[in-house]
């Protein structure tokens, strides 16, 4: 099992839903040594998920997170990566509703979430429901992270 899946499920575990795509690649760069993009993080769900994954709204953020799928959803498809059919990952229609290619939703969420990676502020808090207010890990983000790390490291 790959650490993002541990820490989606350590999440859930915890009676939440799902993590920003940021989130999870500052959980890459700050505690598993290892430079991991955006582009990294979907293709690999796409091509190696143990479960299928679900990118959505967070209603309380505002914004795109990923989460296991645990109920079907008639508003989400699976995007193609270079024509090919994929389950690994799917997508509420809401969020990309004028393409069905993962490399252009790609782009996009690479556009989307630019300043806050590179600003190393990864973690959403609630603002005004419309969007995030983007900051660095507080402590409780840290040692969520580094427990599902202990796990991670557990499993390999």
């Amino acid at each position: 099992m790959k650490f993002w899946e541990i820490l989606l499920l350590e999440w859930q575990k915890k009676g939440r839903r799902g993590f920003t795509i940021p989130f999870i690649i500052g959980s890459y760069k700050n505690f598993n040594d290892s430079l991991f993009s955006v582009e990294e993080l979907i293709k690999e769900i796409v091509k190696r998920s143990h479960f299928e994954v679900s990118m959505t709204i967070c209603p309380d953020l505002g914004t795109i997170i990923l989460t296991k799928n645990i109920l079907p959803d008639n508003n989400s498809f699976f995007p193609t990566i270079n024509g090919k059919e994929q389950n690994g990952l799917s997508i509420n229609r809401i969020l990309f509703p004028h393409t069905s290619d993962i490399n252009d939703i790609i782009l996009d969420l690479e556009e989307k979430f630019f300043d806050c990676i590179s600003d190393s502020e990864y973690s959403a808090s609630y603002k005004d429901g419309r969007s995030p207010e983007w900051r660095p890990f507080d402590t409780d983000d840290r040692s969520f992270i580094e427990q599902s790390y202990v796990i991670y490291k557990k499993k390999t």
